[in-house]
């Protein structure tokens, strides 16, 4: 049997890998439009920027200190979580029952404390929560609804999604919904996609070496995330590799820039999305 269990699994794994090998060559295909290096910026355009965040410091990892840099250039700038953040604590995988419950929704809680601390810290206004159950994301007539509220009252110059690639369904699902979302509506902005747990193909970078120390500062308020992975070392080397492109010392980030009429068709044409 545990032979058997080893050759199932060992099956499962080749599939899951090939399928990201197709992801991967996919999107490579949005970076061949890109030859040149990636473009160093300083900051959006427009004054009023969105941020959809999958989880609570999704939105410090992927462009926190970018976020940083918009708000000390006086742009508005508002971040809307996608999920309530309820999987993120690895004790659940030990409780069932009440217990269990109770924890998920003490971590909703705690999550949405961090998040508004975090977002103290980085100067942007007071979030907006959607509320859909973490880990199961899908682009339905509530969130979309939600969704197309805020972009109608807020009217962004630019959104800031997570890129195709991210390998995490929750982070797909965040850009799949902004495209089912802007289907409808002559919505006219600029698509910052940004990277957190899958690298992505830049085409515009930002330094943020005047703001990784707020950067880090806003991932400290996300304290219940810290405690089983290091993030923080891990979005200090991220954005260290990315700054290689522009300086031998320093912080960037990177993004995939492209107009929301672009995003929708690359989108269609790659099937990729979702």
């Amino acid at each position: 049997m545990a032979g058997f269990r080893r050759i199932i699994g060992d099956c499962l794994r080749k599939l899951h890998v090939e399928d990201r090998v197709k992801q991967f060559l996919k999107a490579k295909q949005l970076w061949d439009r890109y030859e040149t290096p990636p473009q160093l910026i300083a900051w959006p355009d427009g004054q009023r920027i969105l941020v959809l965040a999958p989880h609570m410091d999704d939105e410090v990892i992927g462009c926190g200190g970018t976020l940083r840099k918009c708000v000390l250039a006086g742009k508005q700038v508002k971040v809307a979580f996608m999920t309530d953040g309820r999987f993120g604590d690895d004790r659940l995988a030990h409780l069932s029952g009440q217990a269990f419950q109770d924890l998920q929704q003490e971590l909703i809680r705690t999550r949405k404390r961090e998040a508004l601390r975090a977002g103290e810290i980085l100067g942007v206004e007071p979030p907006i929560f959607f509320d859909a159950v973490d880990a199961q994301l899908q682009s339905t007539d509530v969130i979309r609804r939600q969704l197309r509220q805020v972009l109608d009252e807020f009217r962004p110059d630019a959104v800031f999604t997570p890129f195709f690639t991210e390998d995490h369904k929750d982070h797909r699902q965040t850009t799949q919904v902004l495209l089912d979302t802007v289907e409808t509506g002559d919505y006219r902005f600029d698509c910052y996609c940004y990277e957190v747990w899958t690298p992505l193909f830049p085409n515009c970078l930002v330094d943020i070496s005047d703001t990784m120390t707020c950067k880090r500062e806003a991932l400290q308020a996300h304290a219940s995330q810290l405690q089983g992975i290091d993030y923080q070392r891990a979005m200090d080397a991220l954005t260290r590799y990315r700054a290689m492109r522009i300086s031998r010392d320093g912080y960037a980030e990177a993004f995939f820039r492209l107009p929301m009429a672009e995003m929708r068709a690359f989108a269609e044409r790659l099937a990729i999305a979702g």
